[in-house]
């Protein structure tokens, strides 16, 4: 299935099942690999597989990725256990929201889970206070928050490359590259996800919708 794009909405992990084998059924997908959504179970790891934001010229950037990818799994599945409703979102403006934040970036505006129009800045923000607490929980709030205040200085890798080739031509924008590609080790940034207060399983790992597996491992891609 061609194209990245959010994922259908489903009722219960017994209706992913179902519609994914719908698919499968169909031969028109040979495996689960072929189910190019930004967001999918993984089949060999109880986890969460986050796919559209994983190619970053500085690993910082995608530590960061990592930690608020983690933090929004956590979040949601608290959120579920306790009974908060999701966003009424319909598919046609989630789609538009989505291909509108890839297609102009941090630059202007973004359109927040209410179907709101917000400046770029003001919806991270609401998104770093949504998930606070599951970063609390695993010790990154400190690392995350700074390095998203960076970006927001600064701009994506996209603006930046844009802005180097402007201002210097092919010679600055492989320095940039070559530069970024080359940074601090980002083991130091993310620390491991602490162990919950509950005494349960390690806050590390991604549970599925039916809350089995353990919270924020990271999937190899398919």
């Amino acid at each position: 299935m061609a194209g990245q794009r959010p994922p259908p909405r489903f009722t219960s992990l017994a209706d992913h099942e179902e519609r994914v084998q719908a698919l499968l059924d169909t031969g028109i997908i040979t495996d689960t690999g072929q189910l190019y959504w930004q967001a999918r179970l993984s089949d060999r790891y109880p986890t969460v597989e986050v796919r559209c934001a994983d190619v970053q010229l500085r690993a910082d950037e995608a530590v960061m990725f990592a930690g608020i990818v983690r933090a929004l799994v956590a979040t949601a599945i608290d959120e579920e256990k306790a009974g908060v409703p999701l966003p009424d979102c319909s598919p046609e403006l989630l789609q538009a929201s989505n291909w509108h934040a890839a297609r102009h970036g941090l630059s202007g505006l973004l359109v927040d889970p209410e179907g709101r129009s917000r400046r770029a800045g003001d919806v991270l923000c609401s998104l770093l206070e949504h998930i606070t607490p599951a970063l609390d929980e695993a010790g990154d709030t400190r690392e995350v928050s700074s390095l998203l205040h960076r970006l927001l200085q600064e701009g994506t890798s996209a603006d930046r490359q844009r802005r180097a080739l402007a201002e210097g031509g092919l010679p600055a924008l492989v320095e940039l590259i070559t530069t970024e590609t080359v940074a601090p080790d980002p083991r130091t940034l993310l620390r491991p996800a602490r162990r919950r207060k509950t005494g349960g399983a390690p806050f590390r790992s991604s549970r599925r919708p039916d809350g089995s597996g353990a919270r924020g491992h990271a999937s190899p891609r398919r």
